[in-house]
Order: C-alpha cells, then sequence, then structure tokens
C-alpha cells in the first residue's frame, strides 16, 4: 500500500513540470498577444502597414493589376533605399476610429506615422481625395506634397495613378530616382483593404493550443500505459472493489 502511495506520489510530481510548461505557454501567449501593437487599432490602415508597404482602400476597390503596380514600385523605392509606407484613404470608413481626419491627409500622416513606427522615423505617404501628406520624408517631401494636385477622381486607377505620380517625385526629392517601367511584372497580387493583423494575433494562440493538446493528450497516453504496467489502488481511473 505504502509503495503503492509512493508511486502514485511520483507520478503526481513528475506531473509538475508538465503544468509549469503550461503555465509558461499560457504566459507567452498572453506577451505575443500584448506584443503586438496595441496602439494600432483605431484605423485599417495601421493595421495593414506593419506588415505591408501599402494600404489599398475598401471602397472603390483597386484592381489587383493595378495594385501590383503600386506594390512593384514601392518595393523598388525599398530596394533603393527608401523605405516608404504608403496608405491610400478613399473615404472616411478606411479611418476606423479616427473619422474626423478625413480630408485632412497631412494631418493624418502625422498620427499614423506614429502608429506605425518602430522606434525610428518611417516615411509614410497619405492619399486623399483632397490632395498628399507626408510625414518622416523631410522639408523637401512636405514641400512637394503641397504643389501635387488631388487625384483627379475616387475611382481606382485615378487613386493609384495619382499615387505613383506622387511616390516617383517623392523618392526623387529624396535623392532616389526610381525606374517606373515595366511595373507589376512578377509581383505578387492581393486584395485591397485587407488586414493580416488577426492572423499576427492568433496565429501564436493557435500554436499554443496544438501545443497544449499534444502535451494532454501525451500524458493521458502516458497514464494509461502507467495504469496498465502497474496496477493498483491509486492508479489512474476509477477504483474497482476488491474481494476478501
Amino acid at each position: 500500500m505504502s509503495g503503492g502511495r509512493r508511486r502514485y506520489a511520483g507520478r503526481v510530481n513528475g506531473g509538475r513540470p508538465t503544468l509549469a510548461l503550461l503555465a509558461a505557454l499560457a504566459t507567452l501567449a498572453l506577451a505575443l498577444l500584448d506584443s503586438t501593437p496595441a496602439r494600432a487599432d483605431a484605423d485599417p490602415p495601421s493595421d495593414v502597414l506593419l506588415l505591408q508597404d501599402v494600404y489599398f482602400p475598401y471602397h472603390p476597390q483597386v484592381a489587383p493589376p493595378l495594385q501590383a503596380q503600386l506594390d512593384d514600385l514601392v518595393a523598388r523605392a525599398r530596394s533603393a533605399g527608401f523605405p516608404l509606407k504608403v496608405a491610400i484613404v478613399a473615404t472616411r470608413g478606411d479611418l476606423g476610429a479616427v473619422p474626423r481626419l478625413f480630408g485632412h491627409p497631412a494631418r493624418y500622416a502625422q498620427f499614423l506615422e506614429t502608429e506605425i513606427r518602430n522606434n525610428a522615423p518611417q516615411p509614410l505617404l497619405t492619399v486623399m481625395p483632397a490632395g498628399y501628406g507626408t510625414a518622416s520624408t523631410g522639408a523637401a517631401g512636405s514641400a512637394l506634397v503641397a504643389t501635387l494636385p488631388a487625384p483627379a477622381a475616387v475611382t481606382g486607377p485615378a487613386l493609384v495613378q495619382g499615387t505613383i505620380s506622387a511616390v516617383e517625385r517623392l523618392a526623387k526629392a529624396n535623392g532616389y530616382v526610381l525606374d517606373a517601367r515595366n511595373l507589376g511584372n512578377g509581383t505578387k497580387r492581393r486584395s485591397g483593404g485587407s488586414s493580416s493583423t488577426p492572423l499576427l494575433v492568433f496565429a501564436p494562440l493557435g500554436l499554443v493550443a496544438v501545443l497544449v493538446a499534444g502535451l494532454a493528450l501525451r500524458g493521458r497516453l502516458r497514464r494509461r500505459r502507467e495504469a496498465s504496467a502497474r496496477p493498483g489502488p491509486y492508479d489512474d481511473g476509477p477504483d474497482e472493489p476488491r474481494g476478501r
């Protein structure tokens, strides 16, 4: 009897590392969730631009070939040493909890840059039907966008064409000459206005859930093997009545 008690106690004590591991995984999940920039929850562009270089509006939708052209140009700017982020804001709906900034591209650029910067200034261009705004592009960038005409219309083609021209001129004002020929060839296309932040948030939690489930299954199988190998009154499972 006493030996059985000791064996049972040993198995309980042996399970403590598993409980500690589960607690550590839970803590890690909370830390990962907390580390996702909480400040980037007011407006959709701040979510999207954490993972991508261009935010396209929900409405009007921008055709994939046009998206590919702008994506390609911004990628070329990054390769040249000018890591520009671009937000095309066509309606108030693109601004989420800060609709008051619609129609004020310069003010929104300053707000958005504080949302997406990561311990360093982030060159940024914002595009609205009212015109353009910049942040962290120097005095030359601010002076340039003040002279640019607003997009010709609130349509996908007009917004993208105006943005491509603005990106080229903004890069040049900062000392970078971009090759804008054959844009979009080989660039991966994606749907406009989509945010990858939910994946960033929930993927770590899903991984933790899989690990927890795997550990639980492993522990259950181990207990069954031990129960079949060393039957006794303190093994897992309900006690059975014993005859005299």
